[in-house]
């Protein structure tokens, strides 16, 4: 009997019965017992402030051997960095110890609990075993989202986890709308851009040299331009989380010349 595209409901009890011509009956007694588990993804938290500490632990009940080693994937790309795993450890009561240093590298080989006298009970649990990924401190470049699977089976993946990280603003930088030498009369607009979770809420505009702003919103126009409008601008990304001033631009404003011809006009001196 095969099973294909096995679930955790179809772990039970497995017998057969053998019914021969003469109407004898047999059942294989005891049976064999099959245990479908499942890879889990945990992340604590899902949610995080740049520069704060998120762990992601795998876990499965499966028996992969004692030292399995575990692959994680950010966005379906696999990471370049495997961690051996190791067995939990239970500390009873959780808020008795100061420190606790594990070295997963040969599954638990060095453990550092400081103060000593300062921890009651020490249980190791070797039933389940599961590997950590920290990320310390964590930064707007690992928002994505998380799976893991065990080396050797890396076509079963946990399913995914969504990790947010929230920050201020980055990469705010300034475009000119037309580009290059701007006439005067004519009209230009800057318009202010940012990376940033949550979005950036409000954008100040500054000309170099002028302390008190220009304007505000994300797009800055200057219609009918003139001379005195010359100069070099940048814009001031801010949320909750911070705030970021882009590069300058500069605007460079052509100066309109008007040219008179004399016509010589008969009769006249």
């Amino acid at each position: 009997m095969t099973i294909t595209d096995l679930t955790e409901k179809d772990s039970a009890e497995y017998k057969f019965r053998l019914i021969t011509t003469d109407e004898g009956r047999f059942s294989g007694i005891p049976g064999v017992m099959l245990t479908v588990t499942d890879i889990l993804l945990e992340m604590d938290p899902t949610s995080v402030s740049e520069g704060e500490t998120v762990t992601l632990r795998c876990r499965t009940q499966c028996t992969v051997g004692l030292n399995p080693t575990y692959i994680w994937n950010k966005n379906g790309q696999c990471l370049t960095n495997t961690i051996t795993s190791y067995n939990s450890l239970i500390l009873d009561p959780v808020t008795s110890y100061n420190s606790m240093i594990l070295d997963p590298v040969t599954s638990y080989n060095s453990l550092i609990l400081d103060p000593v006298s300062s921890y009651n009970s020490l249980i190791l649990d070797p039933v389940t075993s599961y590997n950590s990924l920290i990320l310390d401190p964590v930064s707007s470049e690992d928002a994505g989202n998380y799976s893991c699977a065990v080396e050797g089976l890396e076509r079963i993946l946990s399913p995914e986890e969504t990790l947010t990280v929230r920050c201020g603003p980055k990469n705010t930088s300034v475009s000119v709308s037309p580009s290059g030498e701007i006439v005067e009369g004519s009209s230009v607009t800057l318009t202010c851009s940012s990376d940033a979770n949550p979005p950036v809420d409000k954008y100040t505009w500054y000309k170099k040299n002028v302390t008190s702003p220009k304007a505000s919103g994300q797009s800055y126009s200057i219609t009918n331009i003139i001379s005195e409008d010359r100069g070099e601008y940048y814009c001031e990304a801010e949320n909750k989380y911070g705030r970021l001033n882009s590069s300058s631009v500069f605007v460079d404003v052509q100066y309109t010349t008007t040219l008179f011809l004399w016509v010589p006009v008969m009769g006249l001196p």
